[in-house]
């Protein structure tokens, strides 16, 4: 699977292993700015277009193009953008795995966003640990379960170690604010 949206793409794409959540990660939505956020992102692996649906409520729709199978297939992604202790997370559901939210932390300054993943191995130690909620899977991938304002507290902290895996950041570029054709 090349995108299903394209930062889980990228996410499972650049990792060996998934860090996933039962619910979104966030204590609060963040409010979103539409001319801050609408836009063509260019990325990597190509561009996503982004619009803001609900300002308020963090809530955007993405839409990227899935060229996998040798054809066009335009992806359409909701994400939901909520932020705890100065830390922003997006976090994505994906039509095929609903009970999983993928998230990434992210910093935007001005048409700049740079998402980090969630470091595996750190979470499954914190898990293990009994620190976080979950199971780590037998392939390592890591499942968070329903998780408490002190255990975000204890992912943006990184008590155990590095939550995230800092030295791999994703890089967008917003070229475009147009979110048509």
């Amino acid at each position: 699977m090349r995108l299903f949206t394209a930062l889980v793409a990228l996410l499972l794409a650049t990792a060996c292993n998934v860090v996933s959540s039962v619910e979104p990660l966030g204590s609060s939505p963040v409010t979103l700015d539409p001319a801050e956020w609408n836009g063509t992102w260019l990325y990597s692996e190509g561009t996503a277009t982004i619009k803001v649906v609900s300002p308020r409520e963090g809530r955007l729709s993405m839409v990227s193009i899935d060229e996998s199978n040798d054809s066009l297939e335009p992806i359409v992604s909701e994400v939901l953008v909520l932020q705890h202790g100065g830390w922003t997370f997006a976090n994505l559901r994906h039509e095929d795995e609903p009970e999983q939210n993928y998230w990434l932390r992210l910093h935007r300054d001005g048409n700049q966003l740079i998402a980090w993943m969630p470091a595996p191995k750190a979470f499954a130690t914190s898990v293990l640990a009994g620190s976080l909620p979950g199971r780590v899977e037998e392939d390592g991938n890591v499942r968070l379960g329903e998780l408490t304002t002190a255990h975000l507290d204890h992912i943006i902290a990184g008590e155990r170690e590095l939550m995230l895996l800092w030295e791999e950041p994703l890089a967008f570029l917003r070229i475009s604010d147009k979110t048509g054709i």
